[in-house]
């Protein structure tokens, strides 16, 4: 699954396989997304997440 995004990703970009070593400017900038900006903004949603719904000590404990 992984794999078929990266290459939907990839051919976005202009990547083209049998131009090798050539590829357009436009496939680094399809990489440098793929490989930092997806995972900061998964990483942004888990801190939301994070922050909505915390789990504290006094909230474990029960009380009497």
């Amino acid at each position: 699954m992984t794999h078929g995004r990266s290459r939907r990703a990839l051919n976005a970009s202009g990547f083209d396989a049998a131009l090798g070593d050539a590829q357009p400017d436009a496939v680094d900038g399809g990489i440098r997304i793929m490989l930092a900006v997806v995972p900061m903004a998964f990483t942004a949603l888990a801190w939301v997440c994070f922050f909505l719904y915390p789990i504290r000590a006094r909230d474990l404990i029960a009380s009497p």
